[in-house]
């Protein structure tokens, strides 16, 4: 058995719960969260006792930033303080795992890797979900070669929202927000992309907020970033993925399907990791498979865990700052493209495939 690492998690907003509750109850054995943070200390004392933790680890960000007993800082602060954050934790001498994106921009995201490296420390990147037993099930299906040879993919977050902060630069819409998720699963199942084309629109110029919900329910809404991105991926290995993401549909409607000459694979929600996969053979139809993979519930923080255990092994960590880069770099692309095609910046390794297991066995090594 190894050792626990020490974390604190920076952020006490909603997704907290989840980190939290998960570090507790499933990833106690590899990570011990020492520390809670946020700007309103009450909220981190909150955010801690909800999910078991005693209210004395809460504290203000730059206590935790100055605690030495913590090793990884998990920063689950907004999407618009992330360049800032994570240079706050690297500048601290703490390893990094990012909410996604890991910044707003493939120059931000490259200063910090480079920040990162200057230290000597580590940068970790949400999304994890792909580490979830349903996707790791969808790989090993397409590596197995189950479906032959992949040919193209399909990937879509079709989305109903009227939110004015999620309409705005802010947060970049559901392409920065959802897209993180789509563009990391594909690479986990494809391995890095090669060039990037697409297009970006705003179909409807002015909406009304909707949501009784909502602080600014029956307000006005116009927004300032494109709402529809759409284009296509072209991957290292050749395959070509079609990708869309957009705030213009009237519900959540997650697709994300590789198919090959022998069949298909329908890798369900990559925004969950609860999805179930369904192969589908020539001629036949559509079959849920059993799940023989570990973590099918919420599992936030499996991509902290794996990279505790993985700086403790000296190896690579699979939720990788190189990874989160890359995904910056397709999102990017794909935004700004205009119907140009774009060559990717960068690159990363394909993330090392989970072996099926339970629990500590599925990530003690690779």
């Amino acid at each position: 058995m190894l050792p626990k690492t020490k974390i604190g998690v920076l952020g006490a907003g909603a997704i907290s719960k989840a980190y939290l509750k998960h570090f507790k109850e499933q990833l106690h054995f590899a990570v011990d969260v020492v520390a809670v943070a946020d700007i309103v200390e009450s909220l981190a004392a909150t955010r801690a006792k909800e999910a078991g933790f005693s209210e004395a680890i809460a504290c203000a960000p730059d206590a935790l930033y100055a605690n030495r007993d913590v090793s990884i800082i998990v920063n689950l602060t907004p999407i618009w303080t992330h360049l800032e954050t994570n240079t706050k934790i690297l500048e601290a001498g703490k390893h990094c795992y990012s909410e996604k994106p890991l910044a707003q921009n493939r120059g931000d995201a490259a200063k910090l890797l480079a920040l990162a490296a200057k230290k000597g420390l580590r940068v970790g990147c949400a999304p994890d979900t792909w580490l979830g037993g349903g996707h790791q099930l969808a790989r090993k299906l397409i590596d197995d070669g189950v479906i032959g040879k992949p040919t193209c993919a399909n990937a879509a977050i079709w989305m109903d929202v009227n939110s004015q902060i999620s309409l705005s630069k802010k947060i970049g819409g559901m392409h920065w927000d959802l897209g993180p998720y789509y563009a990391a699963t594909l690479v986990n199942l494809l391995g890095p992309a090669k060039r990037v084309v697409g297009f970006s629109s705003i179909p409807i110029r002015e909406r009304m907020a909707e949501a009784a919900y909502q602080a600014n329910f029956g307000e006005r809404i116009v927004p300032d970033i494109p709402t529809m991105v759409s284009g296509i991926i072209e991957f290292e290995n050749g395959v070509l993925a079609n990708f869309t993401t957009t705030s213009e549909a009237h519900q959540y409607l997650p697709r994300l399907e590789v198919i090959g000459r022998q069949g298909m694979v329908d890798c369900g929600d990559p925004n969950s990791f609860e999805t179930k996969p369904k192969l589908q053979m020539k001629w036949n139809a559509p079959v849920e498979m059993p799940i023989t993979h570990d973590y099918t519930d919420n599992a936030r923080g499996l991509g902290v865990a794996d990279m505790a255990y993985a700086i403790l092994q000296n190896r690579d960590h699979r939720a990788s700052g190189e990874l989160a880069l890359h995904v910056v770099d397709i999102l990017q692309g794909l935004a700004e493209s205009n119907g140009r095609a774009i060559e990717m910046s960068t690159t990363c390794r394909r993330p090392a495939a989970l072996r099926p297991g339970r629990g500590i066995c599925a990530i003690m090594d690779v």
